[in-house]
């Protein structure tokens, strides 16, 4: 497997049973991968291979995962916390090989594609995509901050920046910072049997992560091909280390629509 930080070997274990509350997998194949641990607390990450098998709410303003499955719903909004200011995004359809949250979002205008992912504590761009929309380590505001690392051993260099607009289904964010960095530069891939450094075909070219989730109540629903969300309050990226980056983080830099589609 490949991540940010480069690659990591990967085994496969066989668990007799796997529960949440009512929801169970008995004899799952699950991967073992990372060349560091996740945490004294963590033993696992939950991956899309599990959740796809229903409708998934994040509200973690009440510190809650709920889990639906929803009947007879057809097309109808839900969003059942709200009646107005619920925004809406299409997800890529999944591929049942390689499970997996996309979406495309606008980042001054350009198009991202994202991939939603609890499990990264921070939002992050790729430094590319950052470039293309006008954003670098040389632009004046630009600020390193620490290293990012993922499944690989490796650490990459990271910065914030300020992008004025990202926009995700019909909210707009304007003028706010984004954490960045090189992704992909310590990947490696397979060619005739042996390793070489070459930049990988990467899916997606932005982590979503817990920053976005805690700032929006979301529920991705599986069953329709879409995710509902409305913001919560708070900033909705990472500005540790931001010295005089982005915005003060109000509800005021969030447009949303006054109704659900």
């Amino acid at each position: 497997m490949f991540g940010v930080g480069g690659e990591t070997n990967v085994e496969v274990a066989l668990v007799d049973e796997f529960a949440i509350g009512e929801t169970v997998r008995k004899n799952w194949r699950v991967l073992v991968a990372g060349d560091h641990d996740f945490g004294d607390d963590v033993a696992m990450l939950l991956g899309e291979d599990f959740f796809q098998l229903a409708d998934v709410e994040f509200d973690l303003t009440h510190n809650a995962v709920r889990l639906f499955q929803p009947r007879d719903c057809g097309s109808a909004s839900l969003a059942y916390w709200a009646s107005d200011g619920v925004s809406e995004v299409q997800i890529d359809p999944i591929d049942g090989n390689r499970p997996q949250v996309l979406l495309t979002v606008l980042l001054n205008g350009k198009d991202v594609k994202a991939l939603l992912d609890s499990g990264a504590a921070t939002s992050l761009l790729n430094k590319v995509d950052a470039a293309r929309a006008g954003v670098t380590p040389e632009t004046p505001g630009t600020v390193p901050v620490a290293s990012a690392r993922g499944l690989g051993s490796r650490q990459v260099d990271s910065w914030i920046g300020t992008f004025q607009t990202f926009t995700i289904g019909n909210e707009t964010i304007r003028d706010t910072p984004i954490r960045f960095a090189d992704l992909f530069k310590d990947a490696t891939v397979a060619v005739a049997g042996r390793l070489v450094s070459r930049p990988i075909d990467a899916v997606h070219s932005m982590l979503l992560g817990f920053d976005f989730l805690r700032a929006h109540r979301l529920l991705i629903a599986h069953s329709q091909g879409r995710i509902y969300f409305t913001y919560a309050g708070g900033p909705v990226f990472q500005r540790s280390g931001a010295r005089a980056v982005g915005n003060d983080g109000s509800h005021d830099n969030v447009k949303a629509p006054a109704a659900a589609n």
